[in-house]
């Protein structure tokens, strides 16, 4: 199965993803601002998507900027919630472990899946934490720590 991120749409209805709780939130194209569940979502200045409920209590007025929701509301650019892609390349650039080294590590534990040609949603990432006997919420407190903003996290990301 497929797994699809961010905006999804077709000729009939739309859906979002939202990127803190990974809830499907689908409407028509004629209510594009209204959903089923009565929830809107926001885009933050770097790109997450979030629900209304996910946005952090701020005052009103200074929540936006050009680009979106400013980053100081958004529980994934605070680093408080995981975004399983972005922990993906940043362990990826901090450990030894390679994904090629993940995927073999998985075949040879399990014989059925001899044919397997890449990793699947979180596995990289669970495999990396559990080899280093940390969780997420210690990798994220480790961000924290380390970035004062989350583009100053996807620089670092950035550079080779």
């Amino acid at each position: 199965m497929k797994i699809r991120t961010g905006f999804v749409s077709n000729s009939s209805s739309s859906s979002f993803v939202c990127d803190n709780c990974n809830t499907i939130y689908e409407f028509s194209t004629d209510d594009i601002y209204r959903f089923s569940v009565d929830e809107e979502i926001y885009t933050c200045e770097n790109g997450h998507i979030i629900t209304e409920t996910d946005i952090y209590d701020t005052n009103e007025k200074s929540r936006y900027n050009d680009e979106g929701l400013i980053e100081e509301c958004c529980p994934i650019c605070c680093f408080d919630v995981g975004n399983k892609k972005d922990l993906r390349r940043y362990l990826l650039k901090t450990t030894k472990y390679t994904e090629q080294e993940v995927l073999q590590h998985i075949i040879s534990n399990q014989s059925t899946l001899s044919d397997k040609k890449k990793l699947q949603g979180t596995e990289y990432v669970d495999y990396v934490l559990v080899k280093k006997r940390k969780t997420e919420i210690e990798v994220l407190k480790e961000l924290r720590d380390k970035f004062k903003t989350y583009k100053e996290f996807l620089d670092y990301l950035r550079t080779p």
